[in-house]
């Protein structure tokens, strides 16, 4: 072969392999592209799923992030004689309505509450992150009208005390929408939990809760957390479009076991309408 044919075979051979290489990267980014477009009509058409990653088709095991609650620690109230007053709650209520029993906002109501108190909350929209650390009932006037808005700020109510209830309210907007931490012997009844950037309503380390009758819907990671809890009650509870329904998971040492779901339905979730992990000796029910 004479050099001439040598550097015309050099020079085909360079053009097939940038014309090789131009198509390669062509169909990745046409790769790319459709991947992009699936991701972005994913976000735009559906809730926050911030536990949501992967091909749900072809998904494997998973492990829970490792998170604690963000904790809002008080001192605990010197007066713990149980009253059983009522301290009434009102957002836009005249002037002279208020006083020491009569406060504007839940958080003023708490704060003013003894032991046993009920703290009632009127028909309104409560822009608060609300600290309950005393043992007191909260109950909304009307679970559609009375909202609890934690402009994802912080979690919209944390219960860091035994023996608290909740009952009738909206709760939305939060970090977590509702946390018991490390407590025992609450009730929440009858409350919508929706559009948190975590949980719906988060149980750690808590033992003996009751939740009954409450819809938990489009949070970005559980409806109801049980991580971890053990012997608690959920019951006649709804969620859709959370990225699980409901999770029961063991860790920290503390095993989430001897819990009882009974009448619940969870639909539309992302991963899983219940995820169990290490529970053991939960019952479920319809």
């Amino acid at each position: 072969m004479n050099m001439n044919s040598k550097i015309l075979a050099i020079i085909v051979c360079t053009l097939l392999i940038s014309t090789a290489v131009s198509v390669i990267g062509e169909l990745n980014d046409t790769e790319k592209n459709e991947t992009d477009n699936v991701q972005l009509s994913h976000d735009h058409d559906s809730p926050p799923c911030r536990d949501c990653e992967g091909d749900a088709s072809v998904r494997g095991p998973r492990v829970k992030e490792w998170r604690v609650p963000i904790r809002r620690d008080v001192e605990p109230p010197e007066n713990t004689v149980v009253s059983r007053g009522v301290i009434y709650v009102d957002d836009d209520a005249p002037s002279g309505w208020y006083d020491a029993t009569h406060v504007r906002t839940i958080q003023e109501g708490v704060d003013n509450a003894t032991e046993g108190d009920t703290v009632y909350v009127y028909t309104g929209s409560y822009a608060e992150n609300v600290l309950v650390y005393k043992a007191v009932d909260l109950v909304g006037e009307s679970r559609d009208n009375v909202i609890v808005d934690g402009t994802f700020t912080s979690d919209t109510l944390y219960v860091t005390a035994n023996a608290v209830s909740v009952s009738n309210f909206t709760i939305n907007n939060g970090v977590d929408g509702i946390v018991l931490d490390t407590v025992s012997d609450c009730v929440i009844t009858n409350c919508l939990v929706e559009y948190s950037v975590y949980d719906g309503i988060w149980l750690y380390m808590s033992s003996y809760v009751t939740i009954t009758g409450c819809e938990v819907s489009y949070n970005g990671y559980e409806g109801i957390d049980l991580f971890p809890a053990n012997d608690c009650v959920i019951a006649d509870c709804f969620g859709t479009e959370n990225s699980d329904g409901m999770c029961l998971y063991s860790d920290y040492g503390f095993y989430c076991d001897n819990n009882t779901v009974t009448g619940c339905s969870f639909d539309h979730s992302w991963w899983a309408g219940v995820w169990l992990s290490e529970a053991s000796h939960n019952v479920f029910s319809t």
